[in-house]
């Protein structure tokens, strides 16, 4: 740069005036000067950034000092920050080595001791048939030598006793131990058949079942969360219940009965961004082979499901599943001329022909309370607009007004006065009037609020399995519901 070879001999005159030494320096251009240059060359305007030589020199070390000490150790220092992030990543990754290393140490240990205690059971196994068919084979056979040495010597006193009292002392004798030789030869002895007894891997299983039938933990057996799988539904509605189904595999891709008390912790959580982990309840099935957990979402938003299998997430864990409002219309339960729209939240009479239609909720009822709020978006000119809360069992889409013991709710139509089953409610429909029904399932009650005149009136009696109803009769009527 040009501060560092001022001091130089060979660039202390200035190269644009030879003549002339270099005197100071321009902060704002990097640039030493002559008097000249700073008199009446282009640094003329820059006064406020001219510095004698050695000021320049005092002023950048001070800067680049405080730039390198704000770097290195500051609190914003981009270098010390960096260490940080560098160590704490180390650290972690050195943590993880070791404990995934103590892992797998920890399941080959197992591995070699389930596969030495099968070893040992297997011996046994063939011990216990060596006692049922090598050991009375052995003594027979001795038996059988016993008669042959027994033959040769009678054979070989028969050759070599005169007919003298010597032979009848030892007669007996003969005839006993020929009788003994004789009974010998009588052993029906099967001819030798190879493979009587015989060790094949794959009629004792691979190793995964081998190690299964020790009783050892199931994770012995290969069971990991790289073929144990999670599935549950993407959306599910309000107080619907959310079941979340979860399969134990081995390595080798076989099923494990979820019933072995030896598998390992299984724990299943929801949570949100509002609210902490909740464990749900976990049911395992040894008929159906699976393992299920259960959960009842209370509000509309999005829930984070997480498996583990012995600490460590099943394949497809972590999920997320939508709740939505399972306010709304049913599309398969509507008339042909009742056009849906909003979500199916919005009902349009679109026919002609001033004929009633009609269309169902799709949410149904049978515990709890319940709260809905229909509008009145669009009277029409006839005003025949009914809402009601039904029994499923009783109506079906063209039983508009299938009676009381049915049918609850508020109807009107002209220009006559409003009821709420059969009672007056003094005025007919207008444009943005809402009805709130509120349905007490337990309590068996049904109450409805016009809110335009405040009017309130409850039903009792109220049973059975219940949804929303509406019927329409003239164009352009509609409804929305929330």
């Amino acid at each position: 740069s040009p501060l560092a070879t001022a001091g130089k001999k060979a660039v202390k005159n200035c190269r644009a005036h030879p003549s002339l030494e270099q005197v100071s320096y321009c902060m704002k251009c990097n640039v030493l000067l002559c008097k000249q240059c700073l008199g009446d060359g282009d640094h003329h305007s820059h006064q406020d950034a001219v510095r004698t030589i050695p000021g320049a020199i005092s002023e950048l070390k001070k800067s680049l000092k405080t730039k390198l000490t704000s770097t290195i150790s500051g609190g914003d220092g981009i270098l010390q920050d960096a260490v940080k992030k560098s160590g704490a990543a180390l650290t972690g990754l050195r943590d993880e080595t070791e404990t995934v290393s103590a892992e797998i140490k920890d399941f080959a240990k197992r591995i070699r001791d389930a596969v030495d205690k099968r070893e040992k059971e297997l011996l046994d196994q063939l011990d216990a048939l060596r006692s049922v068919y090598l050991l009375p084979l052995e003594k027979q056979h001795i038996e059988l030598l016993s008669a042959v040495g027994a033959g040769e010597r009678v054979q070989h006193l028969f050759d070599n006793l005169g007919e003298d009292s010597n032979f009848l002392k030892i007669a007996p004798w003969l005839e006993a131990t020929a009788a003994e030789v004789v009974e010998a030869t009588e052993i029906d002895m099967q001819p030798y058949q190879p493979g009587t007894l015989s060790f094949s891997p794959a009629e004792e299983g691979n190793l995964s079942k081998a190690v299964k039938q020790t009783g050892v933990v199931a994770d012995v057996t290969m069971v990991t969360t790289n073929h144990s799988t999670m599935t549950c539904p993407s959306d599910v509605e309000v107080e619907e219940e959310l079941v979340v189904v979860l399969e134990c595999h081995n390595s080798a891709g076989a099923a494990v009965n979820p019933s072995d008390s030896q598998l390992p912790e299984i724990k299943v959580s929801v949570s949100s961004e509002e609210t902490q982990p909740t464990l749900c309840p976990v049911q395992r099935t040894s008929k159906t082979g699976t393992i299920t957990a259960t959960y009842q979402p209370t509000k509309t938003g999005t829930i984070r499901i997480s498996s583990l299998l012995g600490g460590h997430h099943f394949m497809g864990s972590p999920a997320t599943v939508t709740v939505v409002d399972p306010m709304g219309f049913d599309p398969q339960r509507c008339h042909g001329d009742m056009r849906l729209s909003n979500g199916n939240k919005t009902v349009t009479y679109t026919n002609q022909d001033n004929a009633w239609m009609s269309v169902c909720g799709k949410k149904r009822w049978r515990r709890g309370k319940h709260d809905v709020q229909v509008r009145v978006d669009n009277v029409g000119q006839g005003y025949h607009i009914m809402v009601y809360m039904c029994n499923a069992a009783t109506p079906t889409l063209d039983t508009y007004d299938n009676g009381k013991a049915a049918q609850f709710g508020w109807y009107g139509y002209n220009t006559s006065p409003g009821t709420w089953n059969g009672d007056n409610l003094g005025q007919p429909w207008q444009n943005g009037d809402v009805i709130q029904l509120s349905l007490d399932c337990d309590a068996h009650t049904l109450t409805g609020r016009h809110v335009r005149t405040g009017t309130t009136q409850t039903l009792a009696n109220v049973t059975g399995e219940l949804y929303l109803y509406i019927s329409l009769r003239e164009p352009n009527q509609q409804v929305t519901i929330f």
